[in-house]
């Protein structure tokens, strides 16, 4: 019994070691079904609106139950912010009836700054085409940074296995997006969760 135990738990061990760490590239959104192309055409601009161009930290979840949300870690007068744009109610169920965008700021420092663009920076590096359908019914994540070349960069991914590397990551990027609506929040603390990701990326 004992070895038996043993066994299961080394399996469980490995399969945890062997989860797919990296982003897949976006996908063609001109090829979904008519609802499913309006509903990228409508919501990625309402949530982008008044954000940067080109992103430094970009990151984003399309959630079919809550509302949808982005963050993005922006520089403006010397000055660094978190800012974080949201629905006043999901658009997936309700479309344009009455939906508006409610968004707010908040100022961080230039080591959680760093920090960020550098988490992005490795994340973005290597997206891998999905080996799986993509069920459509999971809830997206994106993440988008600019690189040296000033080529925009886009990866994403559905809702990852829990404790996994990107199960963490878009954890630590919700805190961020929580900073941004006012939650107190320690910024020592999601820049030590992200110091602590970039170690095992490497």
């Amino acid at each position: 019994m004992k070895q038996l135990s043993f066994i299961i738990i080394f399996l469980t061990t490995l399969s945890s070691h062997c989860q797919k760490h990296y982003l897949q590239p976006v996908k063609d959104f001109c090829k979904e079904g008519a609802d499913l192309k309006k509903y990228y055409e409508k919501i990625f601009p309402l949530l982008y609106e008044g954000l940067q161009k080109k992103p430094y930290a970009r990151y984003t979840v399309l959630s079919r139950i809550s509302k949808e949300y982005t963050v993005s870690v922006e520089k403006k007068n010397n000055k660094f912010f978190i800012i974080s744009n949201t629905v006043s109610r999901g658009y997936w169920h309700l479309g344009d009836d009455e939906i508006r965008l409610i968004s707010v700021q908040k100022e961080i420092n230039t080591e959680l700054y760093d920090r960020i663009g550098e988490l992005f920076q490795i994340l973005l590096s290597d997206l891998k085409p999905a080996t799986e359908p993509i069920l459509t019914n999971k809830t997206e994540y994106y993440f988008s940074t600019t690189n040296n070349e000033g080529i925009v960069q886009t990866g994403q991914i559905f809702s990852p296995e829990y404790n996994s590397l990107l199960y963490k990551i878009t954890k630590t990027c919700d805190n961020l997006a929580s900073i941004g609506f006012g939650q107190n929040i320690s910024q020592s603390k999601i820049q030590a969760e992200i110091e602590q990701l970039l170690l095992e990326m490497r």
